[in-house]
């Protein structure tokens, strides 16, 4: 925001010299922020700043200053390394944030389906497999018991192992399966048995001419 043309700016007044209306710092910096120009001034020189403005557009001036407000306060903290510094500091954060993340994601892996295992670059065509793969839902809800102890959560396919009292179940019915064939054979023999001779028996009946009657 431009200020009031009433008073001199601060670049003005700490140079001492006559604020004109065709200031180029006086829109930036006003008489009431003194510190705004001294910590540029200081880093970089008032004739810099001055050409600096100078050779900008009118809407990119107050972007800049700010700018260099920054950059000098910085260096004035760190004289040593400056913005570099606090750039460095940040790009170690960055990297250290993206590890943390890369980390993240291989334990989560196992839990997320084989989609997010699987990352497609743009420059690499996508297999046929490897579309049916990512396709594939990450929850699939089956029933342990009706299909041999296996089940498919969130991409994983687990089997579980029968527990003792499974088994043990398992042998009962095994058991009873077989005494229960047992008895149904005979029963099915003895029962054919009898079946077939009543059977031939009829077939033979009707096979036989009828017998003629005599008056």
């Amino acid at each position: 925001m431009l200020s009031s043309y009433t008073h001199p700016c601060a670049a003005c007044k700490a140079r001492r010299r006559t604020c004109t209306p065709q200031c180029v710092f006086k829109p930036y910096f006003p008489f009431d922020q003194p510190q705004k120009f001294e910590k540029v001034d200081e880093v970089f020189g008032a004739k810099n700043v001055a050409k600096i403005i100078s050779e900008l557009e009118v809407h990119f001036r107050e972007d800049a200053v700010n700018s260099l407000v920054y950059e000098a306060e910085t260096w004035l903290r760190n004289p040593v390394y400056g913005c570099d510094g606090i750039i460095s500091d940040l790009l170690a954060k960055l990297k250290k944030a993206e590890t943390d993340l890369h980390n993240a994601n291989k334990k989560l892996a196992p839990y997320i389906g084989l989609k997010a295992m699987m990352p497609v670059s743009k420059s690499q065509p996508v297999m046929p497999q490897q579309q049916q793969l990512v396709n594939m839902p990450s929850v699939v809800n089956v029933n342990p018991q009706q299909h041999g102890g296996e089940f498919s959560r969130m991409g994983l396919v687990i089997r579980e192992q029968p527990s003792e009292h499974q088994h043990h179940q398992q042998q009962q019915q095994d058991q009873l399966l077989a005494a229960m064939k047992s008895v149904r054979d005979p029963m099915k023999a003895a029962r054919d048995q009898l079946l077939v001779p009543s059977i031939q028996t009829t077939q033979q009946q009707q096979a036989a001419p009828p017998e003629a009657h005599t008056n």
